[in-house]
C-alpha cells in the first residue's frame, strides 16, 4: 500500500534538492531517495551514475511511522562516515521524512 501516494509520481524539486544536497555535501556520485511498494522499489530521486562500491542510508518513515524507504548516498569509492557525517545524513533523511508525510 502506497501511504505517501508518491509511488509513480513526477520529479519534484522539494525531493531532487535533498538528493542534490546529500550528493554536493558528501563528495559522491550519487544520492538516492527511495520508496517502497508492496512488491517494488520506486527511486523517487537519483543523481549520479550507478556504480556502487560504497552505501550508506537511513530509513524513512511515512505517514503512521510506516517505514516506506530509505535516504542513500552512493560512490564508487570505499569510503569511512565520521560522526558529523552521520549527522549530516541523519538531518537530511529527517528532512526527506518531512517531506514524506506533507504529502503531494
Amino acid at each position: 500500500m502506497d501511504r505517501t501516494r508518491l509511488l509513480d509520481s513526477g520529479d519534484e524539486e522539494r525531493f531532487d534538492r535533498l538528493t542534490r544536497l546529500a550528493q554536493q555535501s558528501f563528495g559522491v556520485l550519487s544520492a538516492v531517495i527511495s520508496l517502497i511498494g508492496d512488491d517494488r522499489q520506486f527511486l523517487k530521486s537519483f543523481v549520479g551514475p550507478p556504480f556502487v562500491r560504497f552505501y550508506a542510508g537511513l530509513p524513512l518513515r511515512g505517514p503512521g511511522g510506516w517505514f516506506v524507504g530509505s535516504m542513500c548516498i552512493l560512490d564508487t569509492e570505499p569510503r569511512i562516515l565520521g560522526r558529523e557525517d552521520r549527522t549530516l545524513l541523519q538531518c537530511l533523511a529527517q528532512e526527506a521524512e518531512l517531506e514524506l508525510n506533507r504529502g503531494t
